[in-house]
């Protein structure tokens, strides 16, 4: 178990420093598809958080139309993941892990009428999280959870078709249900765009 958090972590400090590192980049990247030219996306992402880890891997669909915003374009996508929880073992409370599956809809918003690499983004889904998280000082009273997601990221390589993102996650009921803890994780997202 230990053995998996140190390669989340040692994941999650790469890809921050690239990240870092892209910032300094020159070369510019290639624009967002037309808003005509609706497009797959693949992605994988590592997080951390107090008591748990998590590994997600999901796709998502463009939705064809694009809108300015400011200085501005604003594009959205809907996307399904799945991944799972591992909780850390001294703080367990029953299972070692959860499975989560979840359906998001993203608002993303690019500087510079969207030919900027850089972006916003942020987005509230639905997620099956089960079985029920438990730890020694948080429980979830519901296996349906909303999930609720901001990012940076900046689009990177010559085609503009991979991305990395810093995320912060929260999932939670809502209050609809007591206990209600939720828990939020750091992520760190690599993705790309399929031709």
């Amino acid at each position: 178990m230990s053995n998996a958090v140190t390669v989340c972590r040692r994941l999650v400090g790469w890809g921050l420093a690239a990240l870092a590192g892209t910032a300094a980049a020159q070369s510019p990247a290639a624009p967002p598809p037309a808003a005509s030219e609706p497009r797959w996306i693949v992605f994988a992402e590592v997080g951390q958080q107090t008591d748990a880890h998590s590994l997600t891997a999901g796709f998502g669909r463009d939705v064809a139309r694009r809108w300015s915003l400011g200085s501005g374009e604003v594009s959205a996508r809907w996307e399904v993941s799945v991944g799972r929880w591992w909780i850390d073992e001294r703080a367990a409370d029953g299972p070692s892990s959860v499975d989560r599956i979840g359906v998001t809809p993203l608002v993303r918003w690019q500087p510079d009428q969207g030919r900027s690499p850089w972006f916003v983004e942020g987005g509230i889904g639905l997620n099956y999280i089960g079985p029920n998280y438990r730890t020694d000082t948080d429980r979830f009273a519901t296996r349906w959870n909303f999930g609720d997601h901001l990012a940076v990221g900046r689009r990177i390589g010559s085609s503009g078709r991979h991305e990395l993102s810093l995320r912060l996650s929260h999932f939670s009921n809502g209050g609809v249900r007591e206990p209600n803890p939720g828990a939020d994780f750091v992520q760190l997202r690599w993705a790309m765009r399929l031709p």
